[in-house]
């Protein structure tokens, strides 16, 4: 039971959903005696990107919820659990070779906005880094957009960033953060488990000429790379 939508939120897998209704995100989750629902109430425009990447290659990215609140109602051996925080929601589609596609992904909520950097691709990755608030969308391209890797570790196995550097500037948004890991989580089984990482970016962001002051907690992954 696998159904989707390319260009929407709205995919079932074995009875499980993930769909949008009048702008809220919803997820339900159930197996023997556990359950999620969860709601996710968006705020930020909203972007869509698409890109053309080698050859026949493309990908689709859109980010429905840039940042927002999240509430979940978790059920697990007769215990009900209620979960409230920050939430992000994006969606993806795209046609590739397999096991060559490479990814860069980052979400930070710095107050009344967030910074969201995305890149894709094979050898070349397209994408950039975007600031996001309720009025305002604004993107730095590939070619004005940076990362660098200072620090490694390994994880589960996996080789990943600790510590990271972006930046990059462009008319109306400059922006000049570190990233440092402070807990991995490991999603899946045992050693096929692939690291989720959660980070801290800290530095400065100016958006129209007014700068800020930015420590934040987000999420961020790393498939590959770009700088």
């Amino acid at each position: 039971d696998f159904t989707l939508d390319y260009e929407r939120c709205n995919v079932t897998i074995g009875g499980n959903r993930f769909y949008e209704e009048n702008g809220t995100f919803v997820i339900t989750y159930r197996k023997d005696d556990f359950s999620v629902v969860m709601t996710i109430e968006p705020q930020g425009m909203p972007f869509t990107t698409v890109r053309e990447l080698e050859g026949w290659q493309w990908g689709g990215w859109h980010v429905g919820a840039p940042y927002g609140t999240g509430n979940a109602t978790v059920r697990y051996n007769g215990n009900t659990f209620e979960v409230r925080g920050n939430a992000y929601h994006d969606h993806n589609w795209g046609m590739s070779r397999k096991r060559q596609l490479n990814w860069d992904w980052s979400e930070f909520f710095i107050g009344n906005g967030s910074i969201v950097y995305g890149a894709a691709g094979n050898r070349e990755l397209k994408g950039g880094i975007h600031y996001v608030d309720e009025n305002t969308h604004i993107f730095i391209r590939e070619d004005k957009a940076h990362i660098d890797y200072v620090e490694w570790g390994r994880i589960n196995g996996f080789k990943k960033p600790t510590k990271m550097h972006m930046y990059g500037e462009d008319e109306n948004l400059r922006v000049d953060l570190y990233i440092e890991l402070e807990k991995a989580y490991v999603l899946g089984f045992g050693v096929m488990g692939k690291p989720y990482l959660r980070g801290r970016a800290y530095g400065e962001v100016s958006v129209n000429g007014v700068t800020k002051s930015v420590n934040a907690t987000g999420f961020y992954e790393h498939h590959g790379g770009f700088g």
